[in-house]
């Protein structure tokens, strides 16, 4: 236990006094858990820190989110400890993906995807701002980019996807997607709770097709896993690009939204997203956006003078005021309305300085 207890003790969150202190003792209460749980999973959970130590911390971070969620919707005790544990094994199935990929980031991705554009010009016709890198790059590009840049040994890594019957020709996203099944796989060997392995294999609901009934619980993972992975990309999801808290909610929404059009977004998707922006929307806001909202007004009254630079972060402060407002209405006013008014000014006093520029 050693190296998961080591993973979890370096884990942290930005948040209040009390937020830090209760985040303290949450860690210690997944330490209880995960020695509670028979040898055989606690086996696993072992070997997964030992082959991605990233992955296991954010197995933690979710069910961090997934318990604060199931107990804000007033679930019972034993729906929480179930979605608590499927959240502290949801990935487990990344045992079967190469370490390589997991730690493949954005910009390894957009490499390969220029390599692979100057090998096949004329086939390779994709425009950059309208591609994502895991959907075009194969998992044989990044073998061989991987051989090209670091020596990998090509050899035992094609043997390791003949084994586990992965064609060399899928998408990293394809590639990434097995994860789900081999989690469902192993939870199944280990003689986990049916209710358990439903909510652990279940929390990427959109790979399965549109007309599957899935319990409507699966949804709590599902969010708090895409949340965490757009908010905790440094040093724990290599190849997102980390976004605030507000950003990644109106992702997750917008998200939802297309997934889940036919359906329309549920409520009971609606309260598992007020959730998680009660705790962290007035956080965001207050610690970070009005503070450094302020500093550039008063700047700016200061001193006029603007460079391309300064017209940047202008724009990029505005754009983050708008989605605090689209966030707030969408999941019914979260913020208290001196806020809001706060807000609304310094977003006034900003724009007309962008329209004198």
């Amino acid at each position: 236990m050693k190296h998961i207890f080591k993973n979890i003790d370096k884990l942290k969150i930005k948040g209040t006094p009390k937020e830090e202190k209760e985040f303290a003792i949450f860690k210690e209460e997944v330490k209880r858990n995960v020695l509670e749980m028979e040898y055989v999973v606690r086996k696993k959970l072992h070997q997964l820190t030992k082959h991605h130590a990233n992955t296991m911390k954010h197995n933690v971070m979710v069910a961090h989110d997934v318990k604060y969620i199931a107990e804000r919707l007033r679930l019972p005790h034993d729906e929480i400890q179930a979605l608590f544990i499927a959240a502290l094994l949801h990935d487990i199935g990344k045992l079967d993906v190469l370490d390589i990929l997991l730690d493949a980031s954005i910009g390894e991705e957009r490499e390969m995807l220029e390599i692979k554009r100057k090998e096949n010009p004329h086939d390779f016709k994709l425009k950059d701002e309208k591609i994502i890198p895991v959907d075009a790059v194969t998992v044989e590009d990044l073998i061989k980019y991987k051989n090209r840049k670091d020596g990998l040994d090509e050899a035992k890594v094609r043997r390791f996807l003949k084994e586990k019957r992965i064609p060399l020709t899928w998408t990293l996203r394809q590639y990434l997607n097995v994860h789900q099944e081999r989690t469902e796989d192993i939870l199944r060997e280990l003689g986990m709770d049916p209710k358990i392995i439903e909510y652990a294999a279940s929390h990427h609901p959109e790979y399965f097709a549109d007309d599957i009934k899935l319990n409507w619980k699966c949804n709590i993972i599902s969010i708090a896993d895409k949340f965490n992975a757009i908010i905790q990309s440094e040093g724990v999801r290599n190849y997102m690009t980390r976004q605030n808290r507000i950003l990644a909610l109106d992702t997750i929404i917008e998200c939802l939204r297309k997934r889940f059009s036919k359906l329309v977004f549920s409520k009971r998707r609606k309260a598992i997203i007020r959730a998680l922006a009660q705790k962290y929307i007035p956080y965001e806001v207050n610690h970070f956006l009005l503070p450094y909202s302020k500093s550039m007004v008063k700047a700016l009254r200061h001193d006029k003078r603007i460079d391309s630079q300064k017209l940047k972060e202008i724009e990029e402060v505005l754009i983050n005021i708008e989605k605090t407002f689209e966030v707030n209405d969408k999941v019914k006013y979260i913020l208290d309305m001196d806020i809001i008014h706060m807000l609304r000014d310094i977003e006034s006093e900003l724009e007309s300085v962008v329209k004198h520029k």
